[in-house]
């Protein structure tokens, strides 16, 4: 094996190492840091095309760096597109001889993309742990929304909600609010857990837990369309009026912000539990 190699392959083991530490912000600055001395590079720009196609950063390092003063630095650009997004790299060299081989800068880049990603899952499932081990949906975003990561879990939720999501950015605003930062925000169904660290938000996201406030006519008639039967056969069972049956079954896709029998069906049956304790008490 080329010995330039051995000596990233080394380094990149003991970086993805690092990046499993809980709790330390300062992975990136970390894992640039330890390529830039080996490999020869001055400074690492990180950025995300965005959903407007604008580009936005995500990380230097140096976390000082200026831009301005890097005149005269061999620069060299990597561009990493996953399922999602497209990651712009722009790594500065002392000089024009030590410009990496494209291979070799692209597994740079895509190794700090890992360590990112590494790191912020490994803390995400800790709290899911402490939370009680339930599988929740992580992402991290920027203070606009944009998503920087997102699992496919969290990518499966949102779109029970909005089909047509393309994980480039919220489709909801992001409430910073310290009652959100406390307690969470909800979003259609959705219960989302908001902690800023000290760069982006992380958000860790599940279906609400929490019954909305459903009348039993507005119950019965959801689960009567989600056992399939059609708003005639509705109206005949519960007699009333198809466009009564109609007008319940929209107001519960209301409470619920669905707006699919799909959706409704995977409700009910996530919160089967709930709703007979809810009817046992009530009786």
């Amino acid at each position: 094996m080329n010995s330039i190699w051995d000596r990233f392959f080394l380094i990149q083991r003991k970086m993805l190492g690092r990046a499993m530490r809980a709790g330390d912000a300062g992975v990136f600055s970390d894992v640039a840091e330890a390529f830039a001395e080996e490999f020869a590079v001055s400074f690492v720009r990180w950025n995300v095309a965005g959903a407007d196609g604008i580009e936005k950063t995500v990380f230097t390092w140096p976390d000082d760096h200026d831009a301005n003063a890097s005149t005269g630095t061999a620069m060299q650009s990597v561009t990493i597109n996953d399922t999602h997004r497209e990651h712009r790299f722009t790594l500065g060299e002392l000089d024009n001889s030590s410009i990496l081989p494209t291979e070799l800068a692209h597994a740079l880049c895509s190794t700090l993309i890992s360590a990112i990603e590494f790191h912020d899952e490994f803390d995400m499932h800790l709290a899911d742990a402490r939370g009680g081990g339930d599988e929740l949906g992580h992402a991290t975003v920027d203070a606009d929304g944009e998503v920087i990561y997102a699992n496919e879990r969290f990518v499966a939720l949102v779109r029970r909600n909005d089909p047509d999501w393309d994980a480039r950015r919220l489709p909801m605003s992001l409430d910073q609010s310290p009652t959100a930062l406390r307690h969470g925000m909800t979003w259609k169904g959705l219960f989302f857990y908001v902690e800023p660290n000290s760069v982006h938000i992380r958000l860790r996201v599940r279906p609400d837990r929490r019954l909305p406030d459903l009348s039993p006519r507005e119950l019965e008639v959801a689960q009567l369309i989600a056992s399939g039967m059609t708003f005639k056969e509705v109206s005949r069972q519960l007699e009333m009026a198809p466009s009564t049956a109609s007008t319940h079954l929209y107001k519960v896709y209301d409470k619920l912000g669905i707006n699919r029998r799909s959706a409704l069906v995977e409700w009910l049956t996530e919160n089967t539990d709930a709703l007979n304790s809810a009817r046992g008490r009530a009786r």
